[in-house]
């Protein structure tokens, strides 16, 4: 696995997205769950709308992956938050947009691929 995640610019095609409008309920509401990097998810959050948050290398929307994750989480068990916390924890590296919404596939891809 290569930890240079630019080297997966144009590469990564994430399908299935929830392209419904962003439910700011549930994706608050996940962050009150989080046990650790609750600060980095805020960041994303209070991004909502924002360039930040739109990988145009990808075309990929972090608001739209927030919002999938955010609806995905309502049936994770708190203690498989513990992958979202990591992808977090890994931002602090970077908070470029394609950083951001590469993480938060990987956070998807896990719960999605590995439910139990």
């Amino acid at each position: 696995m290569n930890n240079d995640l630019h080297s997966y610019d144009n590469k990564v095609f994430y399908d299935n997205l929830n392209l419904e409008g962003i439910d700011m309920e549930k994706i608050t509401n996940l962050s009150v769950r989080l046990k650790t990097n609750r600060d980095v998810y805020m960041i994303l959050v209070n991004s909502i709308g924002q360039p930040s948050n739109n990988d145009t290398v990808n075309k990929l929307s972090v608001d739209k992956l927030l919002n999938e994750i955010a609806e995905l989480s309502t049936n994770i068990e708190d203690s498989d938050l513990v992958v979202l916390e990591e992808q977090l924890s890994d931002m602090r590296t970077g908070m470029c947009p394609a950083g951001r919404s590469l993480r938060l596939v990987q956070v998807l891809k896990a719960w999605r691929e590995y439910p139990d």
